[in-house]
């Protein structure tokens, strides 16, 4: 548990040059997304417990607001892992889906894929602290998974 947390790093400076991919493959960095706020979210597309959960409450969070994909741009990066591009287009639409459906949820809301340590590098600049938990029993549950 120690590995895990959040530490508040009000004002600090986020790598714009990450480079994020989305499932289609087009290429994109923070930099390219300015304009207007961008509200980051950590999370595993194919974790079976706390990260579902939280997209789903995100999504709800946005639609009961009305967000229509205006006002900021929401970025949910994670590593690049080998062949889960589809799975993350179809966990992208199901969010869409949750946060109200609108083409402007769906273009403003970015399921990103990157490097390691492009998310690591995020992650530490916002001070979220994260672990993949690899054991035997997670991959099972995370196998079953409908994430």
């Amino acid at each position: 548990m120690a590995a895990i947390g959040v530490v508040e790093r009000l004002g600090a400076a986020v790598p714009r040059d990450a480079v994020l991919a989305d499932a289609d493959g087009s290429r994109t960095t923070l930099a390219a997304l300015a304009g207007k706020p961008v509200l980051l979210s950590f999370n595993y597309t194919s974790c079976p417990k706390l990260c579902g959960l939280q997209l789903s409450a995100l999504a709800r969070g946005l639609r009961d607001l009305g967000w229509a994909g205006d006002r900021f741009t929401v970025v949910t990066p994670r590593h690049r892992p080998r062949g889960e591009a589809p799975e993350l287009r179809r966990y992208e639409q199901e969010m869409v889906r949750q946060a109200g459906g609108a083409l402007r949820v769906d273009e403003a809301w970015k399921f990103v894929l990157a490097a390691k340590e492009d998310v690591d590098a995020l992650a530490d600049a916002v001070g979220f602290r994260y672990r993949f938990d690899p054991s035997p029993e997670s991959s099972r549950t995370r196998r079953r998974s409908s994430c």
